[in-house]
């Protein structure tokens, strides 16, 4: 939803949106990324594998580090409910 502030400064600082942040996938080389996730998941691999994978194959994270399960969970989670 976006947020409308105004202030006391005319012109372009008078109106500022904020619009969130894109989900992964959106930026280049991301839906690669996915991709690669998706296909270690369906060979088996848990979250924390796919992580250490990509990890080791220098897949670059949005924030230049390290891949987390945790993060790999989140957004394959994410990438299923946009699809259904």
């Amino acid at each position: 939803m976006p947020v409308v502030e105004t202030s006391g400064n005319s012109g372009s600082d008078a109106l500022r949106r904020r619009f969130g942040r894109k989900p992964f996938g959106y930026f280049k080389g991301e839906p690669e990324a996915i991709m690669k996730m998706r296909s270690l998941r369906e060979q088996g691999l848990g979250f924390d594998r796919i992580a250490a994978e990509l990890n080791k194959e220098g897949v670059p994270t949005r924030s230049r580090k390290m891949w987390h399960g945790v993060v790999v969970n989140r957004i394959l989670s994410g990438q299923r409910q946009h699809q259904e």
